[in-house]
């Protein structure tokens, strides 16, 4: 064991010696790969920040260049023709098939005049103080050589919102569920065409209607109605708490006038049968003497009925003819 240990220590100097001279020879290579991989990272980076920049123009590009454009009453708009203007040697623009602006200058077409503004570097064809009627598909027609593909815009211009919705409803208790049924009805005062929307909590349901079952634990519960279309937006809420003491909430307006009505007309139907009964009842001999005249009529003997009144009561005389005076006599 003694014996073997200077042997292994001048083996261990003798390797320690060798590996500085291979870290002395491999340096100028170690070095060089380092300045490879530094390159790599730097023409790796490069290259990302070039495809990044590529895309952003690309999204401007579609962007710019968008088919369907909505906007609002009294706005301005500016129609990209989304091709190169180098070399082109005609260009228009249309609008539903009429010619409405070419390269050289814009026609004087009726419902645009004094409204349109041509670009004539890029061919950009810019509206102004829109209206609903120009809304509307738009085409855009150039030539370099020969004609290019037809550009299509279509615009659609919208009103805008600029009051609140109406809410009605009720808030009904359902006793076998414990639970309030509660209808909601939201409605605009205007022809604008609007979409609507309610949000209950973290809920969202479309439509003008909303039907919603609240519970007691619920508390205090709001709903928002929400009107929109693509340029603006307007909102509304209401707060309703279910309990089953009170059986309806959130009412709507009532119609008093019509209500009145209803009352008078029962009223006046009631008097009308009371009146009627009062007649028939007050004189009870009138209708005696009718069927007493009817059933005597084919009696030789000739009866005279008369009645008198005394007070509440009626005597009944009978005047009998010359013969029946003698034979009582």
């Amino acid at each position: 064991m003694l014996y073997f240990l200077p042997c292994r220590f001048s083996f261990a100097i003798q390797r320690s010696s060798i590996d500085k001279k291979r870290k002395q020879t491999f340096l100028p290579t170690e070095m060089a790969a380092d300045r490879i991989r530094y390159l790599r990272c730097f023409f790796t980076f490069s290259a990302l920040l070039l495809f990044e920049v590529c895309l952003h123009d690309v999204q401007a590009d579609v962007f710019s260049c968008q088919h369907v454009l909505h906007k609002k009453v009294g706005d301005t708009v500016e129609l990209s023709s989304c091709l190169p203007a180098e070399g082109v040697t005609a260009a228009k623009w249309s609008y539903e098939g009429s010619t409405i602006a070419n390269k050289d200058k814009t026609v004087d077409e009726k419902q645009f005049k004094g409204r349109l503004k041509l670009n004539p570097t890029n061919f950009n064809l810019t509206v102004r103080e829109l209206t609903l009627q120009d809304s509307g598909e738009f085409s855009f027609v150039s030539e370099v050589r020969t004609q290019r593909d037809t550009v299509s815009v279509t615009l659609k211009v919208h009103d805008s919102i600029t009051k609140q919705p109406n809410l009605t409803g009720n808030s009904t208790w359902q006793t076998f569920t414990n639970s309030c049924m509660v209808l909601l009805q939201c409605s605009v005062n205007s022809d604008i065409d609007v979409s609507y929307n309610w949000t209950v909590g973290k809920e969202i349901r479309n439509g003008p209607r909303l039907q919603y079952d609240l519970r007691t634990p619920d508390g205090d519960t709001e709903f928002t109605c929400t009107i929109y279309n693509p340029v603006s937006e307007m909102s509304a809420s209401t707060t309703v708490k279910c309990n089953s003491d009170l059986q309806e909430q959130a009412r709507g307006p009532v119609n008093i006038g019509a209500v009145i009505g209803i009352v008078l007309v029962i009223l006046l139907v009631i008097s009308l049968v009371l009146l009627v009964c009062y007649k028939m009842f007050k004189n009870p001999c009138c209708n005696r003497r009718q069927q007493s005249q009817t059933a005597n009529q084919d009696e030789t003997q000739q009866q005279v009925y008369s009645s008198l009144s005394h007070g509440d009561g009626c005597v009944y005389e009978t005047l009998r003819g010359p013969e029946n005076a003698e034979t009582g006599s």
